[in-house]
């Protein structure tokens, strides 16, 4: 029960061998030349759920070649578009209409001299070297480059990822700028073009009623002391921000004393008067640091002030604009920052880094739900975009179910693509209040019309079970009538048991989606 539709080829681990292990995937070489864009809209109409083919790993790659010297209609040199595009500063994978971008990761097959940085420059295509079989990667024009092109349809067996899409933030952000000699010789002003250049990939500054995705940007300056140059409301469109900073970031001040203290202090003060308990105040806060020295004892210590606004859930970057022999600025403010969240003024792709961090920072869980990420004991390792809450109240599968359904919008009993996600619900139970051993608990994983699928959220398909398989010994037994799915402790871990959908009763596991530029949550 897991195929193509005619015209469609099945991807799976060998093109040669038709017997080898088959993904949820299909792709379908189109040999009619287009542009990226007009290609992008076609694969879209094709079919449900269809997309500019993704090339996450060589094996794919290769496999989406052998479809192409497959297809009528295209010839050696092979050039054909894949869904890979610059979107907000970042290479990304096509998606379903709807469905969150996944960002260009670890694997990727750029020909040498590619990609070639320039704003026109956004799609990408896969060419064919003349002296070789093998395909590259190569950045071309958005609209122009009329080449063939190969669409893929599937459910994706990929947990979701944080949104990415800046022209959908919403935060609360200050700039806390030094503005003392040692930001003098032009500093100031790039740190000016910094911040315009971080919020203008279509940030929507200011507050508006009918769309509650937007950023509120405030302005602070310090040396000696600190000055509100501009409060959380005052900056209504981009417009106004750019006509604000770079007025406020004119010139230095004419003292060399620079005590970051003061900054984040009143930093702290406009937060706590205009985004803590306001319609607002479920909205993330965000400092920004610009800084040229690292100084201070007792009162004027920056550390305490940075260690309050982290312990009150604020995210502060800071980016180091050192003075001769400073150098240990950079050293310093990495205690300030949040990890990962300490960069240097001289750092390529400076505003990619910073915007990267404001999107993860608008990547969080609602209170009560933990974040699946990478690490369950390290809290700073990579997050996706999906929170966890394990429900300590016995309840029938069906009923669990109905139970994740109801908790939010877009939250279904939890899924376990990966070892890694199944050994993090594990974890996440393991200190829950009232699980206990041996642990047993209800996911989302069930029989419907002869395949294990799992279930996801109201208007989605259900997701096709694929590899790992992680079931008890001797299980799956009788699917009619053991049509659901839990995991019971065996051992030092746990794996899957089929149950009864409406008797016995068990602690479950629920998800949902982050808040996040995909996903606006109200509270």
């Amino acid at each position: 029960n897991c195929f193509c539709p005619s015209d469609w080829i099945q991807y799976r681990q060998n093109y040669t061998d038709y017997n080898s292990y088959r993904y949820g995937v299909c792709l379908q070489g189109v040999g009619l030349a287009a542009g990226w864009r007009a290609a992008k809209m076609a694969c879209a109409n094709r079919w449900t759920n269809s997309y500019l083919v993704n090339e996450y790993n060589q094996q794919k790659h290769d496999y989406v070649l052998n479809v192409v010297q497959n297809s009528s209609g295209f010839f050696q040199p092979y050039s054909y578009h894949i869904g890979l595009s610059m979107v907000g500063g970042v290479w990304k994978w096509d998606q379903p209409s709807g469905w969150p971008q996944p960002v260009l990761k670890n694997w990727y097959n750029w020909d040498p001299g590619y990609p070639i940085a320039s704003s026109s420059l956004t799609a990408v295509l896969n060419q064919q070297n003349n002296e070789e079989v093998a395909t590259g990667w190569q950045n071309i024009d958005y609209y122009k480059t009329a080449v063939n092109y190969v669409s893929c349809s599937a459910e994706s067996y990929v947990d979701r990822p944080c949104g990415t899409d800046l022209s959908n933030l919403w935060l609360d952000v200050i700039a806390v700028v030094d503005n003392s000699q040692g930001m003098k010789n032009g500093k100031l002003n790039e740190v000016a073009s910094n911040i315009l250049s971080v919020f203008i990939s279509g940030t929507r500054i200011g507050s508006d009623a009918s769309n509650p995705r937007t950023t509120r940007l405030g302005l602070a300056t310090y040396n000696s002391n600190a000055t509100q140059q501009a409060d959380l409301n005052q900056y209504q469109s981009i417009a106004d921000a750019a006509n604000g900073v770079f007025s406020a970031l004119s010139s230095t001040v004419d003292t060399t004393e620079s005590y970051l203290a003061t900054g984040l202090t009143l930093a702290e003060k406009i937060f706590n008067e205009q985004s803590v308990n306001t319609t607002r105040g479920h909205y993330k806060r965000v400092v920004i640091v610009y800084a040229s020295e690292y100084k201070g004892d007792g009162e004027l210590d920056p550390l305490p002030v940075a260690n309050r606004l982290k312990l009150s859930r604020v995210n502060i970057i800071t980016v180091a604009y050192p003075q001769s022999g400073e150098d240990g600025l950079l050293q310093n403010l990495t205690q300030i920052a949040n990890p990962g969240f300490s960069f240097s003024s001289d750092a390529g792709s400076l505003v990619n880094k910073i915007q990267n961090a404001l999107l993860q920072s608008n990547c969080f869980c609602p209170d009560g739900w933990i974040q699946y990420r990478e690490s369950y004991s390290d809290p700073t390792s990579s997050r996706y975009g999906v929170c966890i809450q394990a429900v300590a109240l016995p309840a029938s599968w069906l009923a669990a179910k109905l139970s994740c359904s109801n908790k939010r919008t877009k939250a279904n009993l939890a899924t376990e693509f990966s070892q890694s996600k199944h050994d993090f619900i594990f974890n996440v139970a393991q200190n829950t209040t009232r699980f206990s051993p041996p642990y047993q608990y209800h996911i989302g994983l069930n029989y419907v019309s002869g395949s294990w699928v799992w279930t996801q959220p109201t208007g989605r398909q259900q997701v096709p079970l694929q590899q790992p398989y992680m079931w008890l010994p001797g299980y799956p037994q009788s699917v009619s009538t053991q049509s659901g799915v839990m995991n019971q402790q065996s051992g030092q871990r746990t794996e899957w048991q089929n149950i009864a959908t409406m008797t016995g009763s068990y602690n479950y596991v629920c998800e949902t989606y982050s808040c996040d530029t995909d996903n606006y949550c109200d509270s």
